[in-house]
């Protein structure tokens, strides 16, 4: 992939700095090189007649064919981002070209646009497209598509092998969390190329790379000028089927809140499960959601404590109870009401719980599920705006970012050793706040924030020796709480494109009373 920063405005100048880049490349002739988004124009736009002039050269046949004689010149594959024009429609796109040695392959416009977008753009009309290539078949996706799960989901269900990625990355460091667990959500390569440089109060993040579909980093840049490349592994797809996803009804108690809860707290205890201490106290008369590990112990004694311990705390606590360590424990909600209701251990009455608890939309899942989006996504478009996980699970271990020289500000740009907490990634992918009691040493428990790029982060990271308990806003005055209400990534998912990336279905059943 190809780094540089654009001078804005000057499609050929950028083209020779892309072709200098890639001429002079001293290693062998990659297979496919990727061009990031907008590299030939630049990214941010006022207006559409400001842009139009260059969508209109980019999209010139003339043009085309230079970058044709480019790619027969260094004997790859192109994948090159650009405004594009159409003089059909007369729409606007922000588009991806693929030029092999022997012309023009194919070309796929954006359909998830990011604000800077949408000063101009008209969203794609196709899903991304799959193209046969050198190196397997590919998927073109376009900056803000990754935010999303169902363009990538959409590529890799219909065959494709790695995804191509140009991007203008804003506001985060990269390589990205949100690249890599992408890539390991749905085991494909992917192959990112960023911009770099400041224009209009904006910082590009550069660390374009190549990740494995084990979400590995195999190669990356940091922020420079240059051409980078990796081998890589494409294996067969791993085409995958719609995920059918069951969800449990609950109405909590005979009376229900006069109005929502600006807030709830939240509070995880991740220690010993047959030593928990007394809940934190919970400021005001927000409702008080708790979290306990799963407990390995076969009495109806357990039962009947934890119904006590839940109406001593005025708190709705959820744990799971297992009778031998290796099995999927069954999970259990207790209400301070003293009722309470669980979800089976066995498939396939598997699934996840949406209560009304306090006029507060409340999910309950279980920690295995959190490495897909299917579960927590199906639960916020059901309207959770908090999310309760809990149980055994194989996510893996938070990764590192090293820092980076992105001028960004606030310290932003610091190296974070827990950057890709993939609980952290699930809370901003369903726009929820996030109680996840791990259970696993290496992935700390914590309380996650419904925006996981935005900064700085508000969320409670915690070890095995004391709670992690924080006060989520749901008021949506509030940037938080109007992110776990209003879902910009889920209520924005694409539906008429793409569709649901799952399958619903609802039980309703009563809480139980001992």
């Amino acid at each position: 992939m190809v780094q540089f920063e654009p001078v804005h405005g000057d499609v050929d100048r950028n083209f020779e700095k892309a072709r200098d880049l890639i001429l002079h490349n001293e290693g062998p002739s990659p297979a496919i090189i990727v061009l990031p988004e907008m590299g030939l124009s630049g990214y941010i736009w006022s207006t559409r007649d400001e842009i139009m002039p260059h969508a209109v050269h980019c999209s010139d046949p003339a043009t085309q064919a230079h970058w044709v004689d480019l790619a027969k010149e260094c004997q790859s594959w192109l994948v090159i981002g650009h405004p594009a024009h159409d003089v059909v429609t007369g729409n606007l796109t922000n588009r991806c070209t693929l030029v092999s040695p022997t012309g023009v392959v194919g070309h796929y416009d954006k359909t998830c646009l990011f604000s800077e977008d949408l000063t101009w753009a008209t969203p794609g009309a196709l899903v991304p497209p799959l193209w046969d290539t050198p190196i397997g078949i590919v998927s073109p996706l376009i900056c803000a598509d990754l935010d999303y799960p169902e363009p990538i989901h959409s590529a890799v269900s219909r065959g494709a092998q790695a995804i191509v990625f140009p991007t203008a990355w804003v506001g985060e460091p990269a390589p990205s969390a949100t690249w890599m667990l992408r890539a390991l959500e749905h085991g494909v390569p992917i192959i990112a190329a960023d911009l770099l440089g400041e224009h209009r109060g904006r910082v590009f993040s550069g660390g374009s790379c190549v990740i494995s579909a084990e979400g590995n980093l195999l190669v990356a840049s940091d922020y420079e000028v240059g051409l980078v490349s990796a081998d890589i592994v494409v294996g067969p797809s791993s085409a995958t089927s719609e995920v059918p996803v069951t969800v449990t009804v609950h109405r909590v108690g005979t009376e229900m809140a006069e109005k929502a809860s600006s807030a709830v707290m939240v509070s995880v205890w991740p220690g010993n499960p047959a030593e928990v201490p007394p809940a934190p106290t919970v400021r005001g008369s927000h409702p008080h959601l708790v979290v306990l590990p799963t407990i390995w112990n076969s009495s109806d004694t357990w039962l009947r404590e934890t119904q006590a311990y839940a109406e001593l705390h005025d708190a709705l606590v959820v744990q799971g109870r297992g009778l031998s360590h290796g099995e999927t424990a069954e999970l259990f909600v207790f209400s301070p009401e003293g009722g309470y209701f669980s979800l089976p251990s066995e498939a396939p009455e598997l699934g996840v719980a949406l209560l009304d608890y306090c006029g507060v939309t409340v999910g309950v899942m279980r920690n295995m599920d959190l490495g897909s989006h299917h579960s927590s996504r199906a639960l916020s478009v059901l309207g959770a705006s908090v999310i309760l996980s809990l149980g055994d699970h194989s996510l893996p271990s938070p990764l590192g970012h090293p820092g980076t020289l992105a001028p960004f500000a606030d310290n932003l740009g610091d190296a974070d050793p827990s950057f890709a907490h993939p609980a952290r990634f699930r809370a901003g992918d369903a726009n929820v706040w996030l109680g996840f009691s791990s259970e696993t040493d290496s992935v700390p428990s914590g309380i996650f924030s419904p925006d996981h790029v935005a900064w700085p982060r508000n969320e409670t990271l915690g070890d095995q020796s004391s709670w992690v308990s924080q006060e989520c806003s749901l008021d949506e005055l509030d940037p938080w709480g109007k992110a776990a209400l209003r879902k910009p990534l889920v209520s924005s998912r694409g539906v008429g494109l793409y569709g649901d990336t799952f399958l619903t279905q609802v039980n309703h059943e009563q809480w139980r009373t001992q």
